[in-house]
């Protein structure tokens, strides 16, 4: 189930991955920073149109725009004006449309927690491997790279709320049929469904926060988004563990499928405008605009390559850690849905700690620095060992982890002009899933192979070499011609 939800934030494809991480990729954003001197053409989310004069420090002045997003956006608290920014940890659930994105996302976080640790449970009984884990989410992550750039189009012509509710109502029914699975290629084919719907829903939803948030409230924005996989992080494994031993994983499967129609309903009750007609000169000519203005900003370049980078750590990390906690700490199920809560629970503290943060104009130092703490935290866990020691470096990955994940994403959000931001989000999307399929296939294989402890530590040198990598390797300062010929 790592694809189907978020980094990949999940994402988290997405992101990414299984319970306490994998979930993660199942549920893996953008707009012109102040002072950047960046033009926005075109309509946004919120039904405002940002062209014209810079004003107010190089920033593109607001003009309101009589025709609706092209985007399917929400209306604004008026006509022509999108969500105005406010301080605090929670400002953007001031906004009813992101506080139904977000609770939304919640329950079908938690659901698909549930389901992805007890997926992984299983398939880890039948063997006590982890490399037919590894291959299970290697290949089906494989047909997700042939529609994760085209499906950038589509988010950028049609509704983006009712692509989000369309792929909700089908995950709901796909995700059914782990129960009828007998033969291993039947959870195959329900995975590989599963996470090709993901592709379209994953940069929707990132492409929507800028709108339904408001300005300056983008990095809160995402740490409350980020908030949802860390409490299933921390909810989830040990859930699943209690409801499958009373129940089943019949029932465990059966209440992701109700996570996906919740999410389905809370969309359904966002305000949005009718939307115009999509102005597009072909699928094609309008992929080749996307991924120009995805390598036109060096920032945005830059934020991808970094971020592929470290999934090639990440993407089949909880897999390490799953096979660290029995192989290595001799620990049953329940002690390893524990280990992987942990990252969970930092996260959620970490999230507390970035909500209320101001936005910083650059959010690079942010991104790298936490990237090299996680770094050293998961070398500490490898190192040290013992239970306790990696509860504990597990709590501070995941308060480092979530730092470095909303950073990453405003970064995007921060640069990107909104009628490109589905197809940017897309190739992002894209950059994340072949990191995810090469980590399966390379670091997710090391346990057999060298042994858990040794890849704990090398996933840890390595999160730790690329943090390193982005702090003295900055992206140029993009030039104004290039920025303006992108976004107007």
């Amino acid at each position: 189930m790592a694809a189907q939800r978020g980094g990949v934030e999940s994402t988290g494809a997405a992101g990414a991955a299984a319970a306490g991480g994998i979930a993660a990729g199942r549920r893996a954003s953008v707009g012109g920073p102040p002072g950047s001197g960046v033009s926005w053409g075109g309509a946004s989310d919120g039904g405002v149109s940002r062209g014209g004069a810079s004003g107010g420090g190089g920033c593109a002045g607001r003009a309101s725009s009589g025709a609706s997003s092209p985007a399917g956006g929400p209306a604004g608290p008026a006509a022509g004006a999108g969500p105005r920014a406010g301080a605090g940890r929670l400002a953007p659930l001031k906004s009813r449309n992101f506080a139904l994105l977000w609770s939304g996302g919640l329950v079908s976080s938690i659901g698909d927690s549930l389901s992805s640790f007890a997926l992984m449970a299983f398939i880890y009984a039948l063997s006590s491997r982890s490399l037919p884990i590894a291959r299970l989410y290697a290949l089906a992550l494989l047909p997700s790279l042939l529609v994760s750039l085209p499906v950038g189009v589509l988010v950028d012509r049609f509704s983006r709320r009712n692509l989000m509710i369309l792929v909700d109502l089908l995950r709901a029914g796909l995700v059914l049929g782990f129960i009828l699975a007998r033969l291993p290629w039947h959870f195959y084919l329900v995975y590989t469904l599963s996470a090709l719907l993901a592709q379209l829903y994953e940069p929707a939803r990132n492409s929507l926060v800028p709108a339904v948030a408001g300005e300056g409230r983008y990095l809160a924005a995402n740490a409350l988004l980020l908030l949802n996989l860390e409490v299933a992080r921390v909810v989830g494994p040990a859930l699943s563990g209690w409801v499958s031993s009373l129940w089943g994983p019949k029932v465990v499967f059966g209440l992701d499928s109700l996570s996906f129609g919740l999410s389905a309903l809370a969309l359904a009750f966002m305000a949005f405008r009718g939307r115009a007609a999509p102005v597009g000169r072909g699928s094609g000519a309008e992929l080749r605009e996307g991924l120009k203005a995805m390598v036109s900003d060096p920032r945005v370049a830059y934020a991808t390559g970094v971020n592929l980078l470290a999934w090639l750590a990440a993407g089949a990390s909880p897999l390490v850690v799953y096979a660290f906690g029995r192989q290595h700490l001799g620990l049953g199920d329940a002690g390893a849905g524990l280990l992987l809560s942990a990252m969970g629970a930092g996260m959620i503290l970490g999230s507390a700690v970035l909500g209320g943060l101001r936005s910083r104009r650059d959010q690079w130092p942010l991104m790298a620095g936490s990237l090299a703490a996680s770094g050293v935290s998961v070398v500490l866990m490898g190192w040290l060992g013992g239970f306790w020691w990696s509860m504990i470096c597990r709590f501070s990955v995941g308060v480092a982890w979530v730092a470095y994940r909303s950073s990453s994403l405003a970064i995007l959000q921060e640069v990107v002009p909104d009628r490109y931001r589905g197809r940017v989000f897309a190739a992002y999307n894209f950059a994340l899933i072949l990191a995810m399929i090469l980590s399966f296939l390379g670091l997710g294989a090391l346990p057999d192979v060298v042994g858990p402890q040794w890849a704990v530590l090398c996933s840890g040198f390595w999160f730790l070499l690329v943090g390193v990598l982005a702090a003295v390797r900055r992206p140029p300062a993009p030039q104004s011609g290039a920025s303006q010929g992108v976004g107007g």
